[in-house]
């Protein structure tokens, strides 16, 4: 049975030449400064020092690299509300001229109304769009800055850039990012079936991403200026307009017109866990955002209860209507034996 989800393998489908609908076309035209790091978090760390910049306000429900990329920068932390939207009466009180603060676009969604209209009001505040997970939110950045990281959309192996309409610090002429093997092995296996081959890969790789001046690598900014940015972004939004519609009641966000290009489609679920490896047994791997939150859960109660319930199924361009039906029939399925 064809895996469904984990390590994207190396594009091959890519053109020969850029393309004028690119990905690195979408990320970086009309912005005046573009600088490419090995990783996001390298990228925001050097934008920190080049800022000197003191403290920074992180959310509550955030990956452990944000606080790596902080470094000795006194750290803030805001809360989200259960949706993952910020909480305004969490963060507005205690912010003060000079700080950064980092949102996160969760799984390619742009925040709500009520954040946006905070940023354009406070303009002694540095905003951090955090794109990490975004291809294209649909709607127009709001950052000061705006960070994407490549590899979490495409099978590539590095990736941190970073565009602004004001200055930006520049990486070393050196890219350090550990060579994609995971990508390369896994296009070699086009049906998963050996995930013995690549996923231990792709571990090893990600554990290896530190913070340091390294620049992008050449093969990732090829793939970014090749690879279709509109028939990526449709078909990851055909995928999770099929999965809402089926998974309503088990939806983050139920009633979600799915008007940006998702990362994944995030669920809520009681045994996460349980589900999570049930649909791997069934070669459907999910990803879990996230396990491991770098904050006292005694402060952040509800950010690390979402923590142990959500889990991200694939929707990809990689997929198809029938693939989303595969996924969709499992669940129901394990939902009817008690895997919940």
């Amino acid at each position: 049975m064809t895996a469904i989800g984990s390590v994207f393998p190396m594009p091959l489908d890519v053109p020969n030449d850029r393309i004028d609908n690119s990905i690195w076309q979408g990320w970086t035209a009309g912005w005046s400064y573009v600088s490419s790091y090995s990783s996001a978090r390298s990228a925001l760390a050097a934008l920190l020092r080049f800022k000197g910049t003191q403290r920074i306000w992180l959310p509550d429900f955030c990956c452990p690299a944000l606080v790596e990329a902080a470094g000795a920068v006194e750290i803030g932390w805001y809360a989200t509300t259960p949706e993952l939207d910020v909480s305004l009466a969490s963060l507005v009180p205690s912010l003060r001229p000079g700080d950064a603060v980092l949102a996160i676009d969760y799984f390619g969604r742009a925040p709500r109304s009520e954040f946006l209209d905070l940023v354009s009001a406070q303009r002694d505040v540095l905003w951090i769009e955090d794109r990490a997970h975004a291809l294209n939110p649909g709607l127009p950045a709001w950052g000061d800055i705006v960070l994407y990281s490549p590899r979490k959309i495409l099978g590539v192996g590095d990736g941190g850039l970073m565009v602004s309409q004001s200055p930006l610090p520049d990486p070393s002429s050196t890219p350090t990012a550990p060579l994609p093997i995971a990508q390369s092995q896994r296009q070699r296996d086009p049906d998963g079936l050996r995930p013995d081959r690549w996923f231990p890969a792709f571990r090893t790789q990600e554990a290896a991403f530190c913070v340091d001046d390294g620049r992008m690598s050449d093969l990732t900014k090829t793939v970014l200026e090749r690879a279709d940015a509109a028939a990526i972004s449709a078909r990851r939004q055909s995928n999770a307009r099929l999965l809402v519609a089926a998974l309503e009641d088990l939806a983050l966000w139920p009633t979600d017109p799915i008007d940006y290009a998702p990362l994944a489609f995030p669920i809520c679920v009681a045994d996460r866990d349980g589900l999570a490896q049930a649909l791997a047994e069934q070669r459907i791997y999910c990803a879990k955002h996230w396990t491991d939150l770098p904050n006292d859960p005694a402060h952040f109660p509800a950010a690390h209860s979402l923590s142990a319930h959500i889990l991200s199924l694939p929707c990809d361009q990689r997929y198809d209507e029938r693939d989303m039906d595969r996924i969709v029939t499992a669940i129901r399925a394990l939902h009817a034996k008690g895997a919940r």
